[in-house]
């Protein structure tokens, strides 16, 4: 999670599945309270999410120069956070929507975090 905390884009890709396919796709992240959240729109990744659907979020950072780097997996399941305290603390660490006007606070609850260096 320390990873995550410092990636430079805080932009990470979310797996899931949608109608019978997987699909990946970017989202903008923070780490808050040891959990990774983000925001989307009553779309896909909202769908997943309000169906309890188990997800896989990936981060990697990469130095070509230096040919080196880290990726880090997690695996759970998503939940849209509610709490008025909540969505006010989030708002404070610099989450901020990409598109969309009905925008959706989501964490996921990981099950399993997996990672490793390249070297």
């Amino acid at each position: 999670m320390t990873l995550l905390a410092g990636h430079p884009t805080k932009v990470g890709r979310l797996a899931f599945v949608d109608q019978d396919y997987p699909i990946v796709l970017p989202v903008n992240f923070r780490v808050h309270r040891g959990s990774v959240v983000f925001r989307s729109d009553t779309g896909s990744k909202y769908m997943a999410a309000a169906m309890g659907q188990k997800v896989a979020f990936e981060v990697d950072d990469v130095d070509e120069a230096w040919q080196e780097g880290w990726s880090v997996l997690i695996q759970g399941m998503c939940h849209e956070i509610t709490d008025p305290h909540q969505l006010k603390l989030i708002d404070g660490i610099g989450l901020n929507a990409w598109a969309g006007a009905n925008m959706h606070t989501l964490e996921i609850l990981h099950h399993r975090i997996t990672g490793r260096r390249i070297v």
